[in-house]
């Protein structure tokens, strides 16, 4: 990984007691873990080397960060949060190489889900009975009429927006379409909006019973809460 996110109110509610030197340990460490995308070696050497802790007082620092916030295991010293975001990252990637050789995303279709074209002849012709408007009709009132139809347009733009869906079988979104990804990243240039989407799909899975009427409100909800966790990138 050649990113990751960094709350800063998650780091500094668990490192607000570390010194200066143990603060530049702990993301040493973090960026090594995030980089090879496994764990830390036992061998005290290697990370003091890898590190650049040449001193006893920087690498007394180095072992005080590592028993304290990883986990001695055979495999190396790991590190709960930092396993779940590249377990997210990895499964974004490989569902981008498996599109990759699907030939990338799928096609848009001018077909609704009742098998009918969006343009539907049968649906847009107008009524041959219809009486034409006569000259002695009242003259029409265009501001009183566009203020009237503005309610009726919304609704009907609502209605037209493709619903999102969340598929429990397969535990992936449904319905998301490349204008609502270009929205949503320009809406929060904060964020990473596939990673996003895949914590947000993580959680619902893990939390079934919780289950949404509006998804699309739900994710714009997420995005929002990240957006607002995210470091502010500098102007």
């Amino acid at each position: 990984m050649h990113h990751y996110p960094h709350h800063i109110g998650d780091y500094r509610k668990d490192t607000g007691h570390l010194s200066l030197l143990e603060h530049g340990a702990y993301r040493q460490l973090l960026d090594w873990y995030y980089l090879d995308e496994a764990p830390i070696p036992r061998e005290t050497e290697v990370v003091f080397r890898r590190l650049c802790a040449r001193t006893d007082e920087e690498q007394k620092a180095v072992e005080i960060v590592l028993r304290e916030f990883f986990q001695a295991t055979e495999k190396g010293w790991t590190h709960g949060r930092c396993d779940e975001e590249i377990s997210i990252y990895q499964g974004v990637a490989e569902r981008a190489r498996t599109n990759g050789k699907l030939g990338g995303r799928p096609k848009k279709t001018d077909v609704v889900s009742n098998g009918k074209p969006r343009n539907n002849p049968d649906e847009t012709q107008t009524k041959a009975n219809q009486e034409p408007r006569t000259k002695n009709q009242e003259p029409v009132n265009h501001e009183e009429a566009i203020a009237s139809s503005a309610p009726r347009r919304k609704r009907r733009e609502a209605a037209e927006q493709k619903k999102i869906l969340f598929d429990f079988d397969l535990g992936q979104w449904d319905g998301i379409e490349e204008i609502d990804a270009s929205a949503w990243e320009e809406a929060y240039p904060a964020i990473h909006v596939e990673t996003e989407l895949c914590r947000a799909a993580e959680w619902v899975k893990a939390n079934p019973a919780n289950r949404k009427s509006n998804w699309r409100r739900f994710l714009t909800n997420w995005f929002s809460r990240a957006q607002d966790r995210a470091p502010r990138r500098a102007a």
